[in-house]
């Protein structure tokens, strides 16, 4: 492993667009963390308008001059939403406004809700940290038995990228099985989807049960997720799940056809065909298996990332996040500190022009939320530069002196991919 000082926002994968209330966040008072700053002071009145008046700013120049078509953003601190708004329309359904309660895809941050599941699960003394991951997946090639469950969630596994044309974790595992290990197991980190995909099996194996039931069961249900699932969820803001029916093919998770006519009638006369709204969702599942769910194919709202934000500012609340080691492990994080405080961001890109960039300071309790779409045609951007705008301009963090811990990757993992 080695430190370098690099971007703060590195590429991974997707979202969508949402979402305009401003209000309370319930936090719990928590005390300062150890060698770390504590919580900041909340801002005053006349503070909290200079905020929002500089984020606002940010935001309306990044849309303007990457062409985003929507786009909501939203600030937290100690507690309360500072700051939250959105811009254009909904990403999906074009007349409509923007709402909390639109759905958005969580692409990388897939990552960390999975994380949650197998540390859920290593609290409930089904899986050990220092497992091999062969106890659970004996089928692995020889060169991957040792890697350990810990090695995974921190991205120090040495995989190399899953194929993508693979359309089972038995075709993907067979494919890697003939490369050469990235590094050294536990020598160096790097982040890639594959680990998440593998641990999304762990997680099969050691519940006994299918990856999405066990997580609405268990993590969905302890962080009190309202609208969380796979892609699907994407569609159910003004159809009902019952007008859809489903077919899987090789090239696509969700094929979805609208099988109430009254609904779609509906629908269409306010200007959106709900056939055409669920071909987008099947362009954003093409080229995505079942098995790579666990890694960036979760959906969600934004009432939803604020509770799972919730929970990573209060471990204590959650046993999804209360390990010692979770800052260290920091699974589908990318992490990056001071010496005395730590910062876990995700950000990335998917098809279909969707964004994500979010950012927690447990130390600070402090979080950032971007979420957007860009237009067609438009140059994809993570909005790095506006992300760490905000942070050190309006938030007066000085995260561009932070320093990240990565291995480059000079193949490049399929997270860093538009």
């Amino acid at each position: 492993m080695r430190s370098v000082r690099v971007a703060i926002f590195p590429g991974i994968s997707l979202l969508i667009a949402c979402g305009l209330v401003a209000g309370a966040w319930p936090l719990a008072a928590s005390p300062d963390g150890a060698g770390g700053p504590g919580p900041v002071r909340a801002p005053s009145s006349a503070g909290e308008k200079d905020l929002k008046s500089s984020v606002d700013a940010i935001i309306k120049e990044a849309m303007t001059s990457h062409r985003i078509a929507s786009m909501v953003a939203a600030v937290a601190q100690n507690g309360k939403t500072v700051f939250q708004k959105a811009y254009g329309h909904d990403p999906l359904y074009t007349f409509a406004e923007n709402s909390p309660s639109s759905g958005y895809a969580l692409g990388p941050a897939s990552k960390v809700l999975t994380g949650g599941a197998i540390l859920l699960l290593v609290n409930d003394g089904k899986v050990g940290l220092d497992d091999p991951v062969s106890k659970y997946l004996p089928e692995v090639p020889e060169s991957w038995r040792p890697i350990t469950i810990s090695q995974l969630l921190a991205h120090k596994s040495g995989l190399p990228a899953f194929p993508k044309d693979a359309k089972t974790f038995s075709e993907a595992v067979a494919a890697m099985g003939k490369q050469p290990l990235r590094f050294k197991p536990g020598s160096a980190r790097s982040e890639n989807s594959a680990d998440f995909d593998v641990l999304g099996q762990v997680v099969e194996k050691a519940s006994g049960e299918p990856y999405l039931k066990y997580m609405d069961r268990t993590v969905f249900k302890q962080l009190k997720f309202v609208d969380t699932g796979d892609y699907a969820k994407l569609l159910f803001r003004f159809v009902a799940p019952q007008d859809f029916s489903f077919s899987t093919t090789s090239s696509t998770q969700g094929d979805m056809r609208v099988a109430g006519q009254e609904n779609a009638s509906a629908m269409s006369g306010r200007g959106a065909d709900p056939i055409t709204q669920a071909k987008t969702i099947d362009l954003l599942y093409r080229g995505m298996p079942r098995y790579s769910i666990p890694s960036k194919g979760l959906a969600s709202n934004m009432q939803d990332i604020l509770r799972l934000a919730t929970a990573i500012m209060e471990p204590k609340s959650s046993s999804l996040f209360a390990h010692p080691d979770y800052l260290s492990m920091a699974p589908g994080w990318k992490p990056c500190d001071t010496g005395k405080e730590t910062m876990l961001s995700v950000a990335g890109l998917v098809s279909e022009g969707y964004g994500i960039n979010l950012t927690v300071l447990p130390g600070r309790r402090t979080v950032l939320v971007l979420l957007w779409k860009m237009e067609k045609g438009s140059e994809a951007s993570i909005l790095h530069d506006e992300s760490q705008d905000i942070l050190e301009t309006a938030l007066s963090i000085p995260v561009s002196s932070w320093v990240c811990t990565s291995q480059v990757d000079e193949t490049g993992d399929d997270d860093d991919q538009p």
